[in-house]
């Protein structure tokens, strides 16, 4: 879990390369996918979508808001409390 800090992006860290993640969360149940190999990760939440960039490096993620700076669609608005999960490369 972790509480948002309403930056446009926002690295997510683990033991090994992540290759999807999913969040949930923000007070308006936002939901954040993002699987490593496509341009952009979705989010919805209070009735509509958006997009994020996702740039996968290492152990890590950084999902970057597209066009619109709302940071709930990259599931960071700033106080905010946002559950993860990620699936990561084995070894």
């Amino acid at each position: 879990a972790y509480t948002g800090n309403g930056n446009t992006s926002r690295t997510f860290t683990f033991s090994g390369p992540p290759r999807f993640l999913c969040i949930m969360g923000g007070g308006s149940d936002y939901f954040l996918l993002a699987v490593q190999g496509a341009p952009f990760s979705v989010c919805y939440g209070n009735g509509t979508k958006d997009y994020g960039t996702p740039s996968w490096s290492g152990n890590s993620v950084t999902i970057t808001v597209v066009d619109d700076y709302r940071t709930d669609f990259i599931c960071n608005a700033s106080g905010k409390s946002y559950f993860l999960i990620a699936l990561t490369e084995a070894g």
